[in-house]
């Protein structure tokens, strides 16, 4: 089989599967198709897991990418340190992530 094939039969299992995965069937897990779903169904654990690290690690490179950027801007328009322009951006949209309220960090994420 194909890689295209194969997620469509796990598309099609998945959608089949999903009000038993969600009754309390034997493997609880959460309803619904995933990234995570789609590749253990169509290429079994080992893969997925592959798949999510590559996935983890990409996150990481791109918020990387996104924090030294934010320190080298920092630094050319205000003047202040590059550590102090990572550490103080980091920081500023952390605490926005974590203080604010679910819909208003969802909406700006969306405006972004």
């Amino acid at each position: 089989h194909t890689l295209a094939a194969r997620q469509a039969e796990a598309n099609a299992a998945t959608s089949g599967q999903d009000a038993w995965y969600s009754s309390g069937g034997e493997e609880d897990v959460e309803a619904g198709v995933s990234v995570v779903s789609i590749t253990q169904r169509s290429l079994g654990s080992s893969v997925s897991m592959l798949c999510s690290l590559a996935f983890v690690a990409q996150m990481v490179a791109v918020v990387t990418a996104q924090v030294v950027k934010s320190g080298e801007i920092l630094e050319a328009l205000t003047g202040v340190p590059y550590l102090a322009g990572c550490l103080g951006s980091s920081a500023l949209v952390g605490l926005f992530s974590f203080c604010a309220g679910t819909r208003l960090v969802e909406q700006a994420n969306t405006a972004l």
